[in-house]
C-alpha cells in the first residue's frame, strides 16, 4: 500500500504510476522495481514465509527508464 506521495512501479515491462492509497499484489515470478524515495515493502513467498534476507529477489537483465 502506498502511504503517501506518488511513485513509479516497474512491472514486467510496464512503468505504472502509483499514488497514495494504491495497493499492489505482484506474483513472485514478475520482474519488478520501485522508483521511490521512501518505501516500506512487505513481501512473502507465495504460500509461506520460510525465511527472509536482502537477497530474496532475483536480478533480471531488463532495465527501467530510471536506471
Amino acid at each position: 500500500m502506498i502511504l503517501s506521495g506518488e511513485e513509479v512501479f516497474y512491472l514486467d515491462g510496464d512503468e505504472i504510476a502509483i499514488k497514495e492509497g494504491d495497493v499492489l499484489k505482484v506474483a513472485h515470478q514478475a520482474a519488478r522495481c520501485f522508483k521511490a524515495s521512501d518505501v516500506i515493502c512487505i513481501q512473502t513467498k507465495t504460500g509461506s514465509l520460510e525465511g527472509f534476507t536482502e537477497n530474496d529477489g532475483c536480478p533480471v537483465e531488463v532495465k527501467t527508464s530510471w536506471i
